[in-house]
């Protein structure tokens, strides 16, 4: 992950759909080293030491995938300010293609009110990258 490209990059810091998309993606493409960090230090958790969201994979388990959208919809909740609410996140998985697809349904803060969106993103389990056809 490249911090310049999360942190500092304008598209990142807009307040339209597509930059949230983009924000959301270099979330997800981030693997959390998973340090414990007490929740004592509420800055330290909402650092980039703690951004990114750790995909230790495991296909065909329901437990672990409501696992994983459980620890997104909260790193979303500490790196994600536009959101207002997360109403839903859905993982599927092809193992087929080696690629797993999240749904988020989220209110955002665009301008002066909020505006239901929808985001998908594929992610290769090869290298948790967003593959190029993403929706």
């Amino acid at each position: 992950m490249s911090f310049a490209r999360t942190f500092l990059n304008d598209r990142l810091n807009s307040s339209d759909p597509e930059g949230i998309g983009l924000h959301v993606e270099q979330l997800m493409q981030a693997v959390a080293p998973e340090w414990s960090v007490p929740e004592t230090l509420p800055h330290v958790r909402a650092s980039n030491l703690c951004f990114g969201v750790p995909m230790n994979w495991a296909l065909n388990d329901a437990d672990r995938q409501q696992q994983v959208c459980r620890t997104l919809r909260y790193k979303l909740g500490q790196f994600e300010p536009r959101f207002s609410q997360v109403h839903e996140i859905k993982m599927q998985e092809d193992e087929a293609g080696n690629m797993v697809s999240f749904v988020i349904r989220a209110d955002a803060r665009m301008g002066d009110g909020e505006e239901g969106i929808e985001l998908e993103t594929r992610l290769s389990l090869f290298d948790q990258q967003v593959e190029e056809d993403s929706p």
